[in-house]
């Protein structure tokens, strides 16, 4: 922008995910003397709450389209101009709403109807009436491909439907010229659904069991062609093994996606996926309190990254009773020692975070040496907040001292 005036246009904010909406707002924020002009567009239910920190703010309400806007809208698509009566029909019937009044125009051309009557009488009717209307592998294909979202690709889709590529990509071209799909202009092979209700109508068309079918026949498509990218964003795979039911595998992807969110501090993002991966668990049922008890730790871990102290503290400070009673051990040292960093960012229960801390140290392994160098460092801190000054210093010492010979002085923290 300082070379040149810039337009950042964002569309579908309602979608937005926390870490980009964080980004907007602070390009908002601090480039109000440089010539950016940020574009939004959104659903009138979502809200920013932007007019707090800039004056530089207009809202600019979309309203529905008028008589003459749905005339030139309508001869546009179908190529000729229809009577004042046939307009003043669709016009009452869609009440001007543009993807309606589009919908219904291409529905009469596609159909060659010619009387009012024949118009679906809403939105989405004209929509599935216009998935109804392609070849019926065609049909199939948009089915498939709903399950994606609104952006898909064509080889995952063919993976998903263990259908020929050709055969695929031949019914992808019937949806495009039907107008339901357009290729993208960045991506190869990678098509979008024209507008997001055209997407929602073909999913929700599906029975139960088909979408699951779908879902996870979806998942072992990422997990055999984009094997790297999952790598990198494993709730990729997990949204679907959740729509799939398929609990057990999705409780092993949305595991690291929560590491992972946390490692890169998307708080945010980490708790909406610890927040699942504790209902998965559960999904598991009374034979996976282990599986419960992971999740929890992870949620805690969350809460504590986002600052919801008193939460983290009585995740975590339940969870960690849970384990000892059950005697696991490693998971009960795990909760103790992610409630201590809560304890101590909080200044609350550092007693029983001390008191936690000793009787998790004892059950450490002493071939574990990381570990136990971590449990000496929370003790240290434990104790110089407690006033037990000696003891404070006795584990500082002791976790500096099997930080060195570890030869990584991160150990301790």
């Amino acid at each position: 922008a300082m070379v040149k005036p810039v337009l950042l246009l964002v569309e579908d904010a309602h979608w937005i995910d926390p870490s980009t909406l964080r980004i907007i707002e602070r390009i908002i924020s601090t480039c109000s003397d440089i010539p950016l002009m940020v574009l939004i567009t959104h659903r009138t239910d979502w809200s920013h709450g932007w007019s707090g920190f800039t004056s530089d703010l207009s809202t600019l309400h979309l309203t529905r389209l008028d008589r003459e806007s749905v005339a030139e809208l309508i001869a546009q698509i179908a190529g000729r101009d229809l009577d004042s009566a046939f307009i003043d029909e669709v016009l009452t019937r869609t009440d001007g709403v543009p993807l309606y009044v589009e919908e219904v125009a291409r529905f009469l051309l596609d159909a060659k109807v010619g009387r009012a009557s024949e118009v679906p009488s809403t939105l989405q009717g004209a929509m599935m009436a216009r998935l109804d209307a392609v070849p019926d592998f065609a049909k199939k294909v948009a089915l498939a491909a709903s399950v994606f979202g609104r952006e898909f690709d064509r080889a995952l889709v063919a993976h998903a439907m263990d259908a020929q590529a050709d055969r695929v990509a031949q019914g992808i071209e019937e949806l495009r010229r039907a107008g339901l799909v357009y290729e993208s202009g960045q991506k190869r092979g990678v098509y979008i659904f024209r507008h997001a209700l055209i997407r929602d109508t073909a999913y929700q068309s599906m029975i139960s069991p088909t979408r699951r079918h779908y879902h996870a026949a979806a998942a072992g498509a990422l997990l055999s062609l984009r094997a790297a990218e999952i790598e990198r964003e494993p709730e990729l795979a997990a949204n679907h093994l959740i729509e799939a039911q398929d609990y057990v595998a999705a409780f092993d992807y949305l595991k690291p996606a929560a590491e992972k969110a946390l490692a890169r501090s998307a708080s945010e993002e980490a708790v909406y996926h610890a927040e699942r991966l504790v209902a998965v668990a559960e999904n598991l049922g009374e034979g996976a309190m282990e599986q419960q008890t992971v999740a929890r730790i992870m949620l805690g871990r969350s809460f504590e990254s986002i600052g919801r102290l008193p939460e983290a503290l009585d995740l975590l400070g339940r969870t960690a009773e849970t384990a000892r009673e059950l005697g696991w051990h490693a998971h009960f040292v795990e909760a103790v020692y992610r409630f201590t960093d809560a304890a101590l960012m909080s200044s609350g229960e550092i007693e029983r975070a001390h008191r936690l801390c000793k009787e998790a140290f004892d059950l450490v392994p002493e071939d574990d040496e990381p570990l136990r160098c971590l449990m000496l460092s929370q003790l240290a801190r434990c104790g110089m907040h407690a006033g037990d000054f000696e003891n404070s210093a006795r584990h500082s010492r002791e976790a500096v001292a099997l930080a060195e010979k570890l030869n990584d002085i991160r150990a301790q923290f």
